[in-house]
Formats: structure tokens, C-alpha cells, sequence
């Protein structure tokens, strides 16, 4: 009797202690989060949920728009639909003579039209107002750079997809202009007529509507980065929806074709040759490249060295003009010399001695022993 407790109290120690690694080897999560800094290439792939604001750029004067003052700009590329518009005036600004005020010169103006302008690039302007952003993508490449849009240097945040993005616009009237003359703006009423048509980069469009949604098809987007925050949050995608080199090849396409982009087309280069061969890994994950960050994992001060990668359930990146933090539960981290894990919270390294999977194969062997020639034989014995 007493044989059978010890051994059933060992077989219970035994399982609770496979249990244990049992959950640590098949899910071990690390807690990561930290600050990256700005000379960091930092990318981040998968699914991708976007929210927050953006107040444009703002300057003293922009191109025809020097005629109002300061003015906010948000860039657009690709081509947008503005459905359902209160009031649109088009002034052509060739007519004007001196700094009056552009709001008091008569032009055409539409009521109740809905804005269709393609092959970007485009400016909005506005004075008071905010660009509203809340998408949900089922996959995306993101990253934040350095970019000069019309020979202004700004903070953005980059987006890379194939999908259809939506964005909306609360504040006083705004200002669409051509900043290309291959670019063309409609004007189309509500049976789909086209009731004016200009492709003139002298042409402003003042658009008198408090609210309004813009519909944008591009293969790249960029958001100015302000004080207002940027939240964004990556997970895996299905694999389904993992199109990363068609994204890729379609973002330089598109890219090739302004000379402005050559920052944007350099950065997208860096990235495909990172993950041009491990495309499923990257699914869900964070790269960083030229990086020594230090970050905070379980608690303790890593640093990445070169080069960096995380992967998890989900990553949480908040940007604003001045920080850019990740939050986040991952389950393979990888700091440019070594992998760190969950277990090696006590490693500088982060590779730990896996003590525990050891006292388990110890336990194991004794027990085989136990087994095979004592109570094996002592239960002949009897």
C-alpha cells in the first residue's frame, strides 16, 4: 500500500511538472514593448487595424493656396471618390491679381455632386479641420518614414495594400488641387452625369461641406505624422490573404513613376530583400533593420543588434511626431545575434538552461528504473 501512494504521488509530481513545460514549450509568450527610434527601418506585416487623426502638414503657404495663408496639406495618391458633396466652387486661379481673398472670387459652382479624381498625386487643404482614419485591412505592409511630398519634408506613416482604404473629413471648407497635369478631377451629379472635368493644375476645388468621406484606391498611402496619435495594431493574416510580393511589386511600380518616390522606393527595396524568402514567417510580424534599440522583454532591458524580428498574436504600434512605441505578446523574438525566449528571462543571452525539461527527463529515467527492476520484480515476488 505504502508502494502504490509513493507511486501514484510521484506520477502526479510527474504530470504536473509536464504540464508546466508542456505549456511553456507549446505557447511560450514574451512581453515586448519599448520605443523605436526614428533611423530605424521598421515593418510591419499582417492583418491591420488603423485609427486615429491627422492634421496635415501645416505651412505657411502651398503652391496656389499662398492666396489663403496658412493652410494644412494631407497628401493623396491613387485616385478617391467623394460621394454626395453639399457645395463644390471651381476657381481658376490664372484670374487672380494680388492676395485677395480666393474665398470671395466667383467660379462654377455644384451642388449635391459627388468628386471623382484619378491618377494622383492630389493636396487637400484645409485650415481648420483633421483627417479621421479608421480601417481594418486583412493584410497590409506598414512602416513610418522620412518623405518629401512637393519638396516638403515631413514624418509619414506608410501603408502598403492592395485594398480600398476610407477615410473621413470633419471641419470647415477644404481645398482639393492637381498637383500633376496628367491628373484628372470629375464633378458628377446623382445620375453619374459628369458635369464638369478639369485636368488643370491652376484649378482649385473649394469644397463647402463640413463632413465627408473619401473613398482612396492606391497602392501607397501616406499619413502625415503629428502631435495626434496613430494606433496600430498588426496580427497574422489569413494565408489567403498573405500577398506580400504582389504588394511589393506593385508599390515600386507605382512608386517608379514619381521622382519624389525615391525614398519611398528605397525603403520598400530594403525590405523585400529581408523577406523575399520567408514570406509565411514574417505573417503577423515586426522587422527592423539598421537598428540598436533596446526594447523591455518580461522585464528585463534586451537590445537588438542590426537587425531585429518579432512575431505574436498581435502588435500594438502607437506613432506620434515624436515617439513611436510597440506593445505587444510575442512568441519568437530574434535580436539581430540570438533568440530570446520565454524562458530565458534570467539569461543575458537569452538562451536559458532548460532546467526543468531536465529534472523531467531525470524523473523519467527513474521511474523506468523503478519500474524495470524493483517493482517489476518485487510484484513476481508476491
Amino acid at each position: 500500500m505504502k508502494k502504490f501512494l509513493y507511486v501514484m504521488g510521484c506520477l502526479i509530481i510527474f504530470s504536473i511538472l509536464c504540464i508546466n513545460v508542456n505549456a511553456q514549450i507549446l505557447s511560450p509568450v514574451a512581453h515586448l514593448e519599448g520605443d523605436i527610434n526614428s533611423n530605424t527601418k521598421a515593418f510591419f506585416i499582417g492583418k491591420t487595424q488603423v485609427t486615429g487623426n491627422s492634421d496635415g502638414i501645416p505651412l505657411d503657404s502651398y503652391m496656389q493656396l499662398a492666396l489663403i495663408g496658412n493652410i494644412n496639406i494631407y497628401p493623396i495618391f491613387g485616385s478617391i471618390i467623394i460621394q454626395d458633396v453639399s457645395k463644390v466652387t471651381v476657381i481658376n486661379t490664372e484670374s487672380l491679381e494680388g492676395l485677395e481673398d480666393i474665398t470671395d472670387v466667383e467660379g462654377q459652382s455644384f451642388e449635391n455632386v459627388d468628386i471623382v479624381a484619378d491618377t494622383g498625386p492630389f493636396a487637400l487643404g484645409f485650415e481648420e479641420g483633421n483627417i479621421q482614419i479608421n480601417t481594418d485591412l486583412s493584410f497590409a505592409i506598414t512602416s513610418f518614414i522620412n518623405f518629401s511630398f512637393e519638396q516638403i519634408n515631413s514624418q509619414y506613416f506608410l501603408l502598403l495594400t492592395s485594398q480600398e482604404l476610407l477615410s473621413r473629413y470633419h471641419g470647415e471648407n477644404s481645398y482639393l488641387i492637381q498637383t500633376a497635369d496628367d491628373s484628372n478631377i470629375y464633378l458628377r451629379d446623382s445620375q453619374g452625369n459628369t458635369v464638369y472635368a478639369t485636368s488643370s493644375t491652376s484649378d482649385i476645388l473649394i469644397i463647402e461641406d463640413p463632413a465627408y468621406t473619401i473613398s482612396q484606391e492606391s497602392n501607397i498611402y501616406l499619413f502625415p505624422i503629428e502631435d495626434e496619435p496613430i494606433d496600430v495594431s498588426i496580427s497574422p493574416s489569413d494565408s489567403d490573404d498573405l500577398k506580400i510580393s504582389e504588394i511589393i511589386d506593385d508599390a515600386l511600380s507605382f512608386a517608379s513613376d514619381f521622382t519624389d518616390m525615391q525614398n519611398i522606393s528605397e525603403t520598400i527595396d530594403s525590405f523585400e530583400s529581408v523577406i523575399s524568402t520567408v514570406s509565411n514567417i514574417v505573417n503577423g510580424g515586426m522587422i527592423l533593420i539598421d537598428t540598436d534599440d533596446e526594447i523591455t522583454v518580461d522585464d528585463t532591458t534586451q537590445k537588438f543588434d542590426t537587425i531585429g524580428f518579432a512575431r505574436g498574436n498581435e502588435i500594438d504600434v502607437q506613432l506620434t511626431s515624436d515617439e513611436r512605441k510597440i506593445l505587444g505578446n510575442y512568441k519568437l523574438i530574434f535580436l539581430g545575434n540570438h533568440f530570446y525566449t520565454a524562458q530565458a528571462k534570467g539569461s543575458d543571452d537569452g538562451i536559458s538552461f532548460p532546467a526543468i525539461v531536465l529534472i523531467v527527463w531525470i524523473l523519467a529515467i527513474v521511474f523506468f528504473i523503478l519500474f524495470k527492476f524493483y517493482f517489476k520484480s518485487d510484484l513476481y515476488r508476491k
